[in-house]
């Protein structure tokens, strides 16, 4: 087969348009979640009672990813989380409950909720958060990595495992059946 030169730049021209449009044809083919009904919109947002608690966890849960305590997010999970988490505050903080938001907002809201759990879940379930420290007796950092969830529960059973430490708090003269003092309490 011959080929002109003139020729020849069109037929790259025509190869790179043919190329150009591969992705949009993978994006096509990618299925898309379905819409959630109104019902499962307000079965999903309705579960939030106390707004300024929530948005108090989202925004604690915000400043541990901004820490590093999720692990390392890409950068298109940390531009949507941010969004979401703007979108989340930019409604909810202008009303007083749920049930004052109109049925756009709540799906909104809804979707928000979705990406923002979504990123956070995965990061949840397969981020390492890896960190160099001494362990205790010895002056030699090393590196431990753990996975977000592992971090999590290791979290909580040092808290359960304080509070065991401390005992049961005791005040005198409130309750008890032994007698201790003026108050009657047994401590």
């Amino acid at each position: 087969m011959n080929v002109s030169p003139s020729g020849a730049s069109f037929l790259a021209v025509c190869v790179a348009a043919l190329l150009s449009l591969a992705p949009l044809q993978a994006s096509a083919k990618r299925e898309r979640a379905p819409e959630p009904t109104p019902a499962e919109v307000n079965e999903a947002v309705d579960v939030v009672t106390d707004l300024d608690a929530y948005l108090s966890e989202r925004e604690d849960i915000m400043s541990l990813v901004r820490m590093g305590d999720f692990g390392r997010i890409q950068r298109r999970d940390m531009r949507e989380l941010n969004s979401a988490w703007s979108q989340l505050q930019g409604i909810l903080l202008r009303t007083d409950s749920i049930a004052a938001l109109s049925p756009n907002d709540k799906l909104k809201v809804y979707n928000a909720q979705q990406t923002f759990d979504a990123i956070i879940g995965k990061q949840r379930d397969s981020g390492l958060v890896c960190n160099r420290a001494a362990p205790t007796g010895s002056r030699i950092n090393k590196t431990r990595c753990i996975s977000v969830a592992e971090r999590e529960v290791q979290r909580e059973a040092n808290k359960n495992a304080f509070q065991n430490l401390q005992g049961p708090t005791c005040i005198p003269g409130a309750g008890g059946a032994g007698g201790g003092g003026a108050g009657g309490g047994s401590c």
